[in-house]
C-alpha cells in the first residue's frame, strides 16, 4: 500500500515537471527548470543562508549572484541579459545544484541568410549553399524542427522547398546547371521573409578551338599587320566563355625563332595583330588558353617583296648607295626599312654597317680609314634578299 502511494507521488511530480515550463516546486523551494527567452527567472529557497551566494554558469561565462530577500525566502534573480539568451544555465548554492533550459521565444522576428559562393561554374559538381537562421527578438535561433520555406528561380521556372531547422540552422545546396545564367532565391519562416539572394552561373573552362589568320597580302614587307583570330570559344556545354579570357598566340618561324602575342576574348573571340616579317618566312601558329584548351596548328608563308635592287659603289667618296627599293607594286618600300652592308675581305668580315631607308634609298658613308680593295666583296641584305658584288 505504501509502495503504491510512493508510485502515485512520483507520477504526480513527473506530471508537474512536464506541464510547467517555468518552475519546479521542491518542498517550499521554487526552482525553475525551463523558461522562455525574455521571461523573468527567480530561484527561491527557504532553507539556505540569506548570505549565501549562487554560482551561475551561463553562455556568457561564470558569475556569482548576491541573494535578495523575498518575504521569508532567499531569492536569486537571473540577470535579464542571461535570461534572454537561449541555452542551458547551471547553478550551485550550498551543495545544491540544478540546470535551467531557456528556450527561444516562440515567434521569429527576422531571418538571417547566408548564400554562397555567389559565382559558380556551369556543368556539374559545383553548387551554392544556403544557410537560413530564423531568430527571435533576442537574436536566439529558433528551436529545431522550425520550418523554413525556400523559392528558387532559374530559367523562368520557380521551385519551392521546405526545410527543417537542425542544430540551429536550416541549409540546402543548390546545384549548378549546364547553361550559364543566374539563380534567384528567397527564404522565409512563418511571416518573416529574407531579401533576394542570387548566384551567377558562369561558363566553364573553354574547349579546344580553331584559329585563322587574315592578311591583305602574303608579302614579307615588314609593314602590313596580319590579324589572328580564334573561333568562338565555348565550354563543353555550349556556353560562350566569359569576356577577358586570355589567349596566347604562339608563332614558330622556320629560322627557329619563337614569337608570342596575347589577346583577351570579347563575345568569345580573341583577336591579335602581328606585323609581317621583313624576310620571306614560314610561320607555324597555334593558340592556347594556358593549361586548359588548345587550337589547331596553321602554317602561313610569306613571299619576298623584292626581286632585285641596284647597288652603286663609289670608292672615291667611300660611299655605297642602295636603291631605289621598290615593293611588289613598284611602290617605295616603307620608310626605315633596315639595309645591311657587309664588306668581306679574304672571306672574313672586314666591315659591317646598317642603315635605314629614306625615300626608298639607303646610303652608306664609310669612315675615311676604311679601304676599298679590288677583291673586296660588298654584300647587301634587305627584306630577305642578298646581293653581292665587287668594285667595278
Amino acid at each position: 500500500m505504501i509502495y503504491q502511494h510512493i508510485k502515485i507521488a512520483v507520477l504526480f511530480i513527473s506530471l508537474l515537471f512536464i506541464s510547467s515550463t517555468k518552475q519546479l516546486n521542491v518542498g517550499a523551494n521554487e526552482l525553475p527548470v525551463t523558461s522562455r527567452a525574455g521571461e523573468e527567472i527567480i530561484l527561491q529557497f527557504n532553507d539556505i543562508s540569506p548570505k549565501a551566494r549562487l554560482f551561475l554558469i551561463s553562455p556568457y561565462g561564470k558569475t556569482l549572484l548576491k541573494p535578495q530577500k523575498c518575504e521569508d525566502k532567499t531569492c536569486y534573480k537571473i540577470p535579464e541579459f542571461i535570461a534572454n539568451k537561449s541555452g542551458v544555465i547551471s547553478w550551485k548554492v550550498e551543495g545544491r545544484q540544478g540546470e535551467i533550459l531557456i528556450l527561444p521565444d516562440e515567434g521569429p522576428e527576422k531571418i538571417e541568410t547566408y548564400f554562397g559562393p555567389r559565382s559558380i561554374q556551369a556543368g556539374d559538381g559545383d553548387f551554392s549553399m544556403l544557410v537560413a537562421i530564423p531568430l527571435d527578438k533576442y537574436d536566439n535561433p529558433l528551436e529545431d524542427g522550425t520550418s523554413v520555406q525556400t523559392q528558387e528561380y532559374y530559367a523562368e521556372v520557380i521551385q519551392k522547398d521546405s526545410l527543417s531547422m537542425k542544430n540551429m540552422i536550416a541549409w540546402k545546396n543548390f546545384p549548378t546547371r549546364e547553361k550559364a545564367g543566374k539563380i534567384l532565391l528567397s527564404a522565409s519562416s512563418r511571416h518573416v521573409f529574407s531579401k533576394e539572394l542570387s548566384s551567377r552561373i558562369y561558363p566553364s573552362v573553354p574547349a579546344n578551338f580553331q584559329i585563322s589568320l587574315n592578311r591583305i597580302h602574303d608579302y614579307a614587307d615588314g609593314n602590313q599587320v596580319a590579324t589572328l583570330s580564334t573561333s568562338i570559344l565555348k565550354d563543353r556545354f555550349g556556353n560562350i566563355v566569359s569576356d577577358g579570357t586570355l589567349v596566347d598566340f604562339l608563332i614558330s618561324t622556320e629560322t627557329g625563332k619563337k614569337l608570342k602575342t596575347t589577346a583577351s576574348t570579347i563575345n568569345g573571340v580573341a583577336t591579335a595583330g602581328v606585323l609581317h616579317p621583313e624576310k620571306p618566312n614560314t610561320w607555324k601558329i597555334r593558340a592556347v588558353v594556358n593549361g586548359i584548351a588548345d587550337s589547331d596548328l596553321i602554317e602561313i608563308k610569306f613571299k619576298p617583296v623584292l626581286n632585285d635592287f641596284e647597288v652603286i659603289i663609289e670608292p672615291e667618296s667611300k660611299s655605297v648607295k642602295v636603291g631605289p627599293l621598290q615593293s611588289f607594286l613598284d611602290q617605295q618600300i616603307p620608310e626605315g626599312t633596315t639595309v645591311t652592308l657587309t664588306i668581306l675581305r679574304k672571306n672574313k668580315i672586314n666591315f659591317k654597317m646598317q642603315e635605314a631607308t629614306k625615300k626608298a634609298y639607303a646610303i652608306f658613308n664609310l669612315p675615311e680609314e676604311q679601304e676599298f680593295l679590288e677583291n673586296d666583296i660588298f654584300k647587301v641584305e634587305t627584306l630577305g634578299i642578298t646581293k653581292s658584288l665587287k668594285i667595278p
